[in-house]
């Protein structure tokens, strides 16, 4: 069942779906995406690491998250205090190249779903290829090398100071790669205690239409023998692996039975719902499309048939001749049986996504259940159904350069990580936390002015929108000050409404003479619909380091033509 692939060349193929090319769609998908209604603010835990690309938890260590940095160093970071401690140096083996752009290294990290009994995990990195692979590679390649999933050991899982045993490794598969991209590098444990592992395409190759090849694939494996969760599970032919009865291709003499789904291009990061299981992978495109996959046992993902939805075509598929995309209509009968993606979004919006993770965080209305993902430019997005939604980032923490993964730690928190080049060099990479807005917590003093037009208030009238002096003092009895310079202005939100209305602008003066800040605030009248007469108006905002506040005033506006009323 093992057999060695030799060519699969996408640019040779070219992939035209029929016999006249069609025209490309230089605009697959020309709706934008929009902010949505959710906010979110990040929170710096730690920094000083090169490249970090993934963050995971240990099951029963929730004071802990570890971070994969790329060069080949896993640190432990307190999460109280963002102290990191190297858990594991790998960097001897890890194949890299430092200070550029390189799509190998120390690439995904993985706990034992029963770590804290038997002290086990398992990493992912590129490493010279250094004997015979268990899924080898014969033919076309450059930067040939291999990816190699093995198994580490700590002594005593329930020691927080516990680092891992270098001794301890364990090899539990190694798999030639063509060449030095498209090389996935996820790991995951599913709810069944099953290890998932996300293998791109190796290059511009077709393998993941050709189940004879683990690239382009999902595999599931039972990683360590001893430690399978209940069922029939067959040893691997090199006797270091099971693999799970239940995959879908087990009884398939044409496919290789590790495979759990095929058809991606690369399938960078994957995740497993922690509250259902479910399975999601963000799958890098081409030149055109990048998709979120909702991941099912057997599911065929198209690539290099179709990119997303779309039709993909080789070369020759853009006006330069660079590969493109087509109408659907234009592979049916090629694609029957391929499954579409959850989400996805052009180039004209991102250039690689991040995969994500479904938030199952501390109780928050509005963001659990929700899958949220990234891409590599740094926008953050998040799923309304099947429609993506940007995240609107408020405060002054920002991703600030290459958004390179995304992580969980063990309460549901999810995190960001990140450094300022998306390249191999310097100490920029930094680990941040995704933190949802809290609600109003401050009850402040706002002074609404309905400005010198009877009309101002009315979008029919040409006044000028009212002026909302936020006061220094709380309206809480006075008993603590509220620093106006504190208030993050991008924040501001006037209602009321479903629709609250966004400021012109705002600036900080002592408006009553106090020698405390006051911060005033003007409105533009083209967004305002307010009912003439007596009004009761709210300033809503927040502050740099998070805290909601609401104030509210009574203002009445009157000589309202009834036509010019709202």
């Amino acid at each position: 069942m093992y057999r060695f692939l030799s060519w699969l060349l996408l640019p040779i193929i070219g992939l035209q779906v029929s016999g006249t090319l069609a025209d490309p769609l230089l605009d697959p998908i020309p709706e934008p995406i929009e902010i949505g209604e959710l906010g979110i603010h990040l929170t710096e835990i730690s920094d000083g690491m090169v490249a970090p690309l993934h963050a995971t938890a240990a099951p029963g260590d929730a004071g802990r998250i570890f971070v994969v940095d790329q060069v080949g160093v896993a640190y432990a970071i307190d999460l109280a205090s963002g102290g990191k401690t190297v858990f594991l140096d790998v960097s001897d083996r890890v194949l890299v190249n430092l200070g550029a752009y390189d799509e190998r290294g120390f690439l995904g990290m993985a706990f034992h779903p029963d770590y804290q009994t038997n002290g086990l995990f398992y990493t992912y990195t590129s490493e010279a290829t250094d004997g015979p692979a268990d899924f080898p590679w014969t033919g076309f390649g450059f930067g040939l090398h291999q990816s190699v999933i093995a198994e580490w050991r700590v002594d005593n899982p329930t020691d927080p100071e516990e680092l891992a045993i270098v001794g301890s490794r364990r090899e539990v598969v190694r798999i030639d790669q063509p060449t030095s991209f498209h090389n996935g590098g996820a790991l995951t444990f599913d709810l069944q205690g099953f290890l998932l592992i996300a293998l791109g395409n190796g290059g511009p190759l077709a393998t993941g239409q050709d189940n004879t090849s683990v690239l382009g694939s999902i595999l599931r494996i039972v990683p360590n023998p001893d430690y399978a969760p209940a069922g029939d599970h067959p040893l691997s032919a090199n006797g270091q692996y099971r693999i799970p009865e239940t995959n879908p291709f087990v009884t398939d003499s044409d496919a290789l039975d590790e495979i759990f789904a095929h058809g991606f291009r690369n399938p960078y990061r994957i995740s497993v719902d922690r509250g259902n299981g479910d399975i999601y992978a963000g799958d890098v495109g081409n030149n055109d499309i990048e998709e979120v996959d909702f991941v099912t046992a057997g599911g065929n993902y198209g690539f290099p048939i179709k990119e997303g939805s779309f039709c993909f075509v080789g070369s020759g598929g853009q006006p330069d001749g660079s590969p493109g995309v087509t109408d659907p209509s234009e592979c049916v009968a090629e694609s029957v049986g391929m499954i579409d993606p959850l989400a996805e979004y052009d180039h004209d919006e991102g250039v690689a996504v991040i995969g994500g993770y479904v938030y199952r965080g501390p109780a928050n209305n509005d963001l659990d259940g929700r899958y949220l993902f990234a891409d590599f430019n740094g926008r953050l997005f998040y799923l309304d159904g099947s429609t993506i939604r940007e995240f609107e980032v408020l405060g002054e923490t920002s991703v600030g350069g290459a958004l390179l993964g995304m992580g969980e730690d063990a309460s549901g928190n999810l995190y960001l990580v990140a450094n300022d080049t998306g390249r191999t060099s310097g100490t920029s990479g930094r680990l941040l936390r995704i933190d949802p807005l809290e609600p109003a917590e401050i009850d402040v003093i706002v002074d609404i002015k309905p400005g010198g037009d009877p009309n101002s208030i009315n979008p029919g009238s040409n006044g000028v929108i009212p002026v909302a002096i936020l006061s220094t003092n709380t309206a809480d009895g006075d008993t603590q000050d509220f620093d106006a310079t504190q208030v993050d202005a991008s924040t501001l939100r006037f209602g009321p409404g479903e629709a609250p209305i966004a400021h012109g602008n705002a600036h900080v003066q002592d408006v009553d003479a106090d020698a405390d800040h006051d911060l005033v605030v003007h409105f533009r009248t083209q967004e305002t619909s307010i009912m003439c007469g007596d009004t009761e108006l709210s300033l809503i905002g927040e502050t740099f380091d998070g805290q909601g506040f609401v104030g509210s005033d009574s203002i009445r506006t009157t000589g309202c033509e009834q036509n010019a009323c709202h």
